[in-house]
């Protein structure tokens, strides 16, 4: 029964560390897909900056042109912000999807 009890013991302890581990990949994660969609945002502000000046000293042909070209650049922002949030999704499954992983070790684990 008492090496039943540490053998539990170590299981449970490998899920905490599993858990922690993950907790902390999923973490780091997060961290640079924020940092990749702040320097979007920053390179967005930027553009538009730089698209008001032109705007504001050319005719109204280049005005036409200007907005067009920031339409575009707005969707390449947003199709890269989706790209960025869907690899973002796609790890938070794969975090959760290792976490229950774990959860189910460790149950099973518990009812030996």
């Amino acid at each position: 029964v008492e090496e039943l009890d540490r053998e539990k013991a170590k299981v449970v302890e490998a899920g905490k560390v599993a858990v922690a581990e993950a907790m902390k990949e999923r973490e780091a994660s997060v961290q640079t897909l924020q940092s990749a969609v702040d320097s979007k945002v920053r390179q967005v502000a930027d553009l538009e900056r730089e698209m008001q000046n032109i705007l504001s000293t050319t005719s109204m042909d280049k005005e036409k042109a200007m907005f067009e070209q920031e339409k575009r650049l707005s969707e390449e922002v947003k199709r890269k912000v989706e790209e960025v949030e869907s690899g973002w999704r796609k790890r938070v499954v794969e975090v959760e999807e290792k976490l229950k992983e774990n959860e189910r070790l460790s149950r099973e684990e518990r009812d030996r």
